[in-house]
């Protein structure tokens, strides 16, 4: 328990809910504003829309990490601060990848990959060594993140011309931005 009375298990939970209602927020708000007219909303909601799959869906994975590591954060830093820093390290990894893959950066897969097996390896080093016990959402934290591995060969950035580029039908009904 915390200073919140709440688990960890479910502080992680909810940072994982959070960082997935979050995304989602993001693109329904800028999709309506952009259907509302605002032009900055219409390239962003663009920029959304043309992620490829299975981009979208390590983006996603990866936000369920970010979100379970944030949460857990300030609790680590005060009962095992290595492994506290070692999420804040993780985390930023992550949110820099993200980033990239938004941003149409090529080199984030790397990064992303590294990132995510540095985490995985760190979960079970610091469980069999007896740091930390097993968990569920520890376990199933690595799950989504050894997925996001797997579809990392998959994932393009924007901006790759090996990606097709796909439009809502309202980008491609106004002629585009």
């Amino acid at each position: 328990m915390n200073d919140t009375g709440m688990s960890e298990g479910m502080l992680g939970l909810l940072g994982a809910v959070w960082a997935v209602l979050i995304a989602l927020g993001i693109a329904l708000a800028t999709t309506g504003a952009s259907r509302a007219g605002s032009r900055m909303a219409s390239l962003v909601a663009a920029r959304i829309a043309a992620i490829p799959a299975a981009t979208a869906a390590t983006i996603l994975l990866m936000a369920v990490s970010i979100g379970v590591h944030v949460a857990l954060v300030p609790a680590h830093l005060e009962e095992a601060p290595l492994i506290g820093i070692g999420f804040i390290l993780g985390s930023a990894g992550l949110v820099v990848a993200t980033g990239g893959a938004i941003a149409g950066v090529r080199g984030w897969r790397p990064l992303a990959a590294v990132t995510l097996a540095a985490m995985v390896v760190g979960y079970f080093v610091t469980r069999v060594s007896g740091l930390e016990e097993w968990d569920a959402l520890g376990l199933g934290t690595k799950v989504a993140e050894i997925a996001a591995v797997g579809l990392l060969p998959w994932a393009r950035p924007l901006g790759d011309p090996s990606t097709p580029v796909r439009h809502s039908p309202a980008i491609r009904l106004s002629g585009g931005i």
